[in-house]
């Protein structure tokens, strides 16, 4: 069975989605281990930072400033929002592929239902 073409501009967003699915869940992890790390850093109050000035004040400042990030940007609810998109397009997309009754119009409605799991989660 051959495979149909998919349009260049759908193929560009599936890449684009997945990527975005990663980065996100990159942030997600890095301001929450950052944060936590740096919580426990200040609550647990090691000796040897007691001996570098400003390492408390400046770990405290940073944890704030993860946690503060991690509620503003919502990382992971953007992470699955491109998830849930890339998902449902990659679908429409191998069975335009693979399948001849499948429409163009099908794949660019998958297009619309990927953009509404993204907007939202915009703010």
């Amino acid at each position: 069975m051959d495979k149909r073409e998919v349009p260049e501009e759908v193929s560009k967003l599936v890449k684009a989605w997945y990527g975005y699915f990663h980065k996100w869940w990159v942030v997600h992890y890095l301001l929450g281990v950052g944060g936590t790390m740096s919580a426990i850093s200040v609550a647990s109050n090691p000796k040897i930072l007691q001996t570098v000035p400003y390492a408390i004040d400046s770990l405290a400042w940073l944890s704030a400033l993860c946690i503060a990030l991690l509620t503003f940007l919502m990382p992971s609810r953007r992470a699955k929002a491109y998830k849930m998109a890339w998902r449902t397009l990659l679908d429409a997309v191998n069975r335009y592929e693979h399948d001849a009754s499948y429409t163009i119009q099908s794949l660019f409605d998958a297009v619309g239902v990927g953009e509404d799991y993204i907007e939202k989660t915009d703010p």
